[in-house]
């Protein structure tokens, strides 16, 4: 068995990311990535007996389009595998924040077509450099150091497979079996910050750290993940001493007294972002916390997505309104 092949089912088991009998959805762009995932799962397939079904998204955005989605289509008929084509009649007249929004509608669009075809997995390509490229992402938006980590195996129902395999191996693998693939020029522009931080940063941080870069960053992944251990165990002990919950849409300001900093930044970083669903990078969360230190009156701070959190009388509350702010933040 192909070494690849041999590395992948043992991450399968590993990792427990497909169950015997289930059926898989896998996500296929037609890209090295996604054409080499579709192979190896295909390969795998009797011997952890599981059965496939492949969708595509056809976003509408390149003049290639089209031809990716014949390739797909001819590359699943040669499989025997049915292919599922999607297509976005909405993402061509976006006008900011077009990769997060195609983001969002592939996840919709496959979430609900694997429930209509019973798959209890969906299998996206993303591999090793792509950890590297999210890891980095997240440090330049300013993510709290808890935060700063990869993707992990499974958020279910998606699962990431090929999480340990670079590139380039994926690459080697589809050109010693002579299977092809797709190549999406978009990876090259420089006007999307993923690409820049591919393209650009990590082949210099790779230089310079004397090809150390995953190393580097594993290891404070390691130590970020430490951090977040501890703070959800303090988080816990908290809310059992208090009996107020960090999730919930208001939070009483007395019940921070006496915590320590890092762990008064975590509660209140979780009750601004678990229940809104915004983000809030550290930056921000340390402006926040120095107003509610400065300020004991009545004041609003303004999030994404149409949300504020209002203070009064030392309760925080999530509000999401078109009112006036009372003090701007």
């Amino acid at each position: 068995m192909d070494g690849l092949l041999q590395r992948l089912s043992a991450a399968l088991t590993r990792h427990e990311l497909i169950r015997s009998g289930s059926r898989v959805l896998v996500c296929v762009s037609g890209g090295s990535d996604s054409a080499a995932l579709l192979h190896l799962l295909q390969h795998l397939s009797p011997c952890h007996q599981f059965q496939l079904e492949v969708v595509h998204f056809n976003h509408q955005l390149r003049q290639e389009s089209a031809a990716d989605a014949e390739f797909v289509q001819n590359l699943c008929e040669s499989l025997k595998l049915p292919c599922h084509l999607q297509i976005s009649e909405s993402l061509q007249h976006e006008t900011s924040g077009l990769q997060a929004k195609a983001r969002e509608w592939r996840q919709a669009v496959s979430m609900k077509l694997a429930t209509q075809l019973g798959a209890e997995r969906i299998a996206t390509a993303h591999q090793a450099d792509d950890q590297i490229e999210t890891w980095l992402l997240k440090w330049l938006r300013g993510a709290h150091l808890s935060k700063l980590h990869g993707m992990r195996w499974s958020t279910l129902p998606f699962i990431r497979p090929l999480l340990a395999c670079t590139r380039q191996e994926l690459q080697d693998f589809l050109t010693r079996n002579n299977l092809a693939w797709r190549e999406d020029k978009s990876n090259q522009s420089p006007k999307y910050l993923r690409n820049r931080v591919r393209n650009e940063l990590i082949p210099l941080l790779k230089e310079l750290s004397r090809n150390g870069l995953p190393q580097r960053l594993e290891d404070l992944e390691t130590q970020s993940t430490h951090l977040q251990t501890w703070l959800a165990d303090c988080v816990r002990a908290w809310q059992a001493e208090t009996g107020v919950r960090a999730s919930g849409i208001s939070l009483a300001v007395p019940t921070l007294d006496g915590l320590p900093e890092l762990v008064q930044q975590e509660i209140v970083h979780h009750f601004i972002t678990e229940r809104s669903g915004t983000t809030l990078p550290y930056r921000r969360l340390l402006e926040f916390l120095k107003l509610l230190r400065s300020n004991p009156g009545v004041w609003e701070f303004s999030l994404e997505k149409g949300w504020r959190v209002r203070h009064r009388s030392g309760i925080l509350k999530l509000v999401q309104s078109s009112e006036t702010p009372n003090s701007p933040a």
